[in-house]
């Protein structure tokens, strides 16, 4: 039976990684879009500057939804639990995460059409030739946020009721909406960035309902006006502080590498990081589903007694991540190098950004590993090593930030960041093994 479950593991988390992927992409591809659009359909000197305006933006909303992402993990574990129970029961704990999410999303939307100029400004260093357009594009853009974070919620309780097509649907509507209004907006009304930003809201809102409608009808979800009770919403509160603080210390770093360009004066080097960072982000998410199938699959085993299965299982995983790495890692470097009119028609933003491929190469191989080592920590139990690696490489990537100047700076301070994540938590490998052997000998017990 053991060898049996062995050889089922790479299918197990080859169908759990797929429709996960679609899930986690649907944020970074809108972006990608808005970027090929700006980049491409405005004029030359107009692309520039709207490149540079979406990268102050982009980096600002990346660190809100990856700061708040747990609104998904929070939702799956909740709707897992309930509808155990019943339908009714799932259904009303969706509603609740809903009416969580958006309160805090509409929250975040008003503090940011109030204080825009000044988060741009001083948050992240926009300069006067770009505060306009940048401006204009966070005005619509904040509209997206409760939108945002209620596909968290949409896609969690999809994953908690076990079903893994609603999502993929959800990001094809979103996608096709963008593309869409992409065009719409930006080649038929000529409304510049503003356009990108409108496109990328109304796709947010799209993709959210699909999910919401979806499951409302599984769920038999009966809607009202009453709010819920503070109780109702303790168990999307009652997460794991260290996978709180750990998203927060991945968005600020993130969203650092853009200050630290922006800080250097140079509209190019803007553009050119906006292209960079995006599509940087976009491929380090083909390692979450590696890591959520982790966090899924070894607290079951290892519930049921079955070390041994967590570590083939471990094994595996750790295998298809370096697949995983070595390919992302290519597609970086490639798709700048050979493909350089991709994003941008601008030749001096595209030899810029050409200039930083080598280190946003290695910086993907090295977080793809590291991200996937994460995930097998906090399924094995291990959150202080997950809390250590998370916190340390991000001590070690603001210290760079501080000292880093321009593009260069901000790219070798995630090479850092990369490099030092991944090897603290190749450094806990022997003691997560050791660990599973005191297990599998009976000498501890899975707690």
């Amino acid at each position: 039976d053991l060898e049996k479950r062995r050889r089922s593991l790479t299918g197990e988390v080859l169908s759990f990684a797929l429709p996960v992927l679609g899930a986690c992409l649907v944020e970074p591809v809108l972006t990608l879009i808005d970027t090929w659009f700006v980049g491409n359909m405005l004029s030359v000197a107009a692309s520039g500057i709207g490149l540079a305006a979406l990268a102050a933006n982009c980096a600002l909303f990346n660190l809100i939804t990856t700061s708040l992402s747990f609104f998904c993990t929070a939702t799956t574990g909740v709707v897992a639990r309930e509808i155990a129970k019943d339908d009714a029961a799932a259904g009303k704990a969706l509603v609740n995460g809903l009416f969580l999410s958006t309160s805090v999303g509409a929250t975040i939307c008003a503090l940011l059409l109030i204080f825009r100029n000044a988060v741009l400004v001083k948050g992240f260093y926009v300069s006067p030739e770009t505060l306009a357009t940048s401006s204009a594009y966070l005005s619509i853009r904040a509209l997206s946020v409760p939108a945002a974070l209620a596909n968290y919620v949409g896609t969690g309780a999809c994953l908690g009721c076990g079903d893994t097509t609603t999502p993929l649907y959800s990001i094809g509507a979103a996608v096709l909406t963008n593309l869409f209004g992409d065009w719409f907006f930006i080649c038929v009304l000529k409304m510049g960035v503003s356009g990108a930003a409108a496109a990328t809201a109304l796709s947010s809102y799209v993709g959210a309902g699909v999910a919401i409608v979806v499951l409302s009808t599984k769920l038999k979800v009966r809607w009202s006006s009453r709010i819920p009770k503070v109780k109702e919403l303790l168990p999307f509160l009652q997460i794991s502080g260290a996978l709180l603080v750990s998203s927060v210390l991945a968005g600020l770093t993130y969203s650092g590498t853009t200050r630290v360009v922006n800080s250097s004066g140079s509209v190019m080097e803007s553009a050119a990081h906006q292209i960079g960072l995006q599509t940087w982000w976009f491929l380090s998410y083909f390692a979450t589903p590696l890591a959520l199938a982790a966090q899924s699959i070894a607290p079951r085993e290892l519930a049921e007694g079955r070390p041994s299965i967590a570590k083939s299982l471990t094994n595996r995983i750790i295998v298809m991540s370096l697949t995983v790495a070595c390919g992302v890692g290519v597609t970086n470097w490639a798709l700048p190098t050979f493909v350089p009119a991709m994003f941008t028609q601008d030749a001096a933003v595209a030899k810029t950004l050409q200039s930083v491929t080598l280190k946003a190469m290695v910086a993907q191989v090295l977080i793809t590993v590291g991200s996937v080592l994460d995930g097998v920590y906090i399924g094995t139990g291990r959150l202080r090593q997950y809390l250590f690696a998370g916190v340390s490489s991000t001590i070690v990537a603001w210290t760079m930030l501080y000292y880093g100047v321009g593009l260069q700076g901000a790219w070798t301070a995630l090479v850092c960041l990369g490099l030092s994540r991944t090897l603290v938590n190749v450094g806990g490998l022997p003691r997560l093994y050791h660990k599973l052997w005191l297990l599998q000998s009976g000498k501890e017990k899975w707690q």
